[in-house]
C-alpha cells in the first residue's frame, strides 16, 4: 500500500512539473539588448526567437554541464547550490514559497537536496526563476545576469551608473553596493530630501529615475545593465555561446 501510494505521488508530481512547464513555455523575442556591456554601437543580429525552455537549456549548460547532481559551496552565502540549474536552497525554498504550483521540495536539509538533484524538479525551478528575472528586465541577458549574480544587481549597475552620470561618482559598475557606493547613494539622499541610509530602496530608486530622466530626457533608460565584476560578463559570453550566437 505504501509504495502504491508512493508511486501515486510520483506521478502526481511528474504531471505537476508537466503541466507548470507547459504553462510557462513562451516564445520571446530579442528586444532591447542594448544594454550588454560593449554592445551599444555592435549589435548581433538574432536568426530567431527563443523559447523559456532555449533560456533554461542554456543556463543549464553553463551551470552545470548538464549535470544532475552537481552541488558547490557558495562559501560567500553560507549556502550549497544543487542539480542541473545549480540552484542554492535559500533561493530554491523562496521560489517554492512564490510558486504553489511547483513540486514540494522538503523541509530537511538532505530532502531539498535530492529534490534538486531530481532533474525534472530542478529544470521546472530554473524556469521558473529565470522568468521571473525575465520578467522583471524584459531582456534574456539581464535575465542571466540577475541569475548568476542577484535579483537586483544589474539594476545596481545601473543605478551606479545613473550615479556617475548625474555627479561623476567614479563608480565601479557591478551592482554591488560597498561603501563607495553607499556614500554615493547617501548623498544623493541628501541633495533629495530623503532618508539618507545608502540604501536603494523604491523610494530612492523612483527618485534618482525621476532626476536621471529629467537630466537625460532623450536617452534610454534601461531598467539594468550588466554589471562589470569578475563572473557576470563572463557568465553571460557563455550564455550566449549556449543559445548560438556568435557576433
Amino acid at each position: 500500500m505504501g509504495v502504491n501510494m508512493n508511486n501515486q505521488n510520483q506521478q502526481q508530481s511528474r504531471r505537476d512539473i508537466l503541466k507548470y512547464l507547459a504553462a510557462t513555455t513562451l516564445t520571446l523575442s530579442f528586444g532591447g539588448l542594448e544594454a550588454l556591456a560593449g554592445e551599444r554601437n555592435n549589435k548581433p543580429s538574432f536568426p530567431k526567437n527563443y523559447e523559456l525552455k532555449d533560456y533554461v537549456n542554456a543556463v543549464i549548460q553553463i551551470e552545470s554541464s548538464g549535470n544532475p547532481r552537481a552541488a558547490r559551496y557558495e562559501k560567500h552565502l553560507d549556502d550549497w547550490s544543487y542539480g542541473l540549474g545549480q540552484i542554492l536552497t535559500k533561493t530554491a525554498k523562496d521560489i517554492e514559497k512564490r510558486h504553489s504550483e511547483l513540486p514540494k521540495l522538503g523541509e530537511e536539509k538532505d530532502k531539498i537536496r535530492e529534490s534538486l538533484f531530481n532533474p525534472e524538479v530542478n529544470r521546472t525551478y530554473v524556469a521558473a526563476l529565470f522568468k521571473e528575472e525575465l520578467d522583471f528586465y524584459q531582456d534574456p541577458f539581464l535575465a542571466v545576469a540577475a541569475y548568476n549574480s542577484g535579483h537586483f544587481t544589474p539594476r545596481n549597475a545601473r543605478c551606479q551608473q545613473q550615479l556617475n552620470e548625474l555627479y561623476s561618482s567614479q563608480l565601479i559598475q557591478d551592482g554591488r553596493i560597498g561603501k563607495k557606493s553607499e556614500i554615493a547613494v547617501k548623498k544623493f539622499q541628501q541633495i533629495q530630501g530623503l532618508d539618507a541610509d545608502g540604501v536603494i530602496g523604491e523610494k530612492t530608486y523612483a527618485k534618482l529615475q525621476e532626476v536621471w530622466t529629467r537630466r537625460f530626457p532623450k536617452r534610454e533608460n534601461p531598467t539594468g545593465i550588466i554589471p562589470i565584476n569578475q563572473y557576470t560578463l563572463n557568465h553571460v559570453r557563455k550564455f550566449k555561446e549556449a543559445l548560438g550566437i556568435r557576433k
